[in-house]
């Protein structure tokens, strides 16, 4: 609340974290420290760390386009079952319209940072942080599943989380901790 982004609220991923844009789907389809790229979140490999990035294209998203009014039969899921999953979940995509309708883990919180155009519920616990990119959020549908789930902010999660990306990348204004490494700084945070 009350934080000047400096003209516009971010409308990637990257923006975000103040990083090159194409930063976190370089290094996911790199497969770097367990990092993962998909266009179908079916595909993916559990548990998720480093960074993980489905990317749903509009053609895929809706194959049935008869009966399309408000329906959610098409969105996506996500389901990461039982696991410890952590680092950076990103639901993206270049239109910034893709469109999860629900992303769950049981037993386990997901530690890190989700980053995602659209998502709706969120049957999972998460200590590190949510930013959803659409302008266009859910204000009337039931929300009864997300009721018993935290999201708990954690700054250490998510220098955790990012860390990666100082790893991968030479960024100016970090902290060293290693030879030749640096940390992320994260330039904008809105809570």
């Amino acid at each position: 609340e009350n934080y000047n982004w400096g003209g516009e609220f971010p409308t990637t991923p990257d923006a975000v974290l103040g990083i090159p844009e194409g930063t976190l789907k370089s290094i996911a389809q790199s497969g770097q420290d367990g990092s993962q790229y998909v266009t179908d979140p079916e595909d993916l490999n559990l548990p998720l760390s480093g960074i993980t990035y489905v990317e749903i294209n509009d053609d895929d998203d809706n194959d049935d386009d008869d009966n399309d009014d408000d329906n959610d039969d098409d969105d996506d899921k996500i389901d990461m079952k039982k696991t410890q999953s952590k680092g950076i979940l990103v639901c993206h995509n270049s239109s910034g319209t893709t469109r999860i309708k629900q992303i769950k883990l049981k037993n386990y919180p997901f530690k890190g940072l989700i980053i995602g155009d659209y998502m709706f519920h969120f049957h999972l616990d998460v200590h590190g942080a949510i930013i959803l990119l659409s302008q266009n959020l859910e204000t009337k549908k039931k929300c009864s599943g997300n009721k018993d789930h935290e999201v708990l902010y954690s700054s250490e999660i998510i220098k955790n989380a990012t860390s990666i990306l100082g790893i991968q990348s030479n960024f100016s204004g970090g902290t060293n901790y290693g030879f030749q490494k640096q940390r992320l700084t994260v330039r904008h945070w809105l809570e």
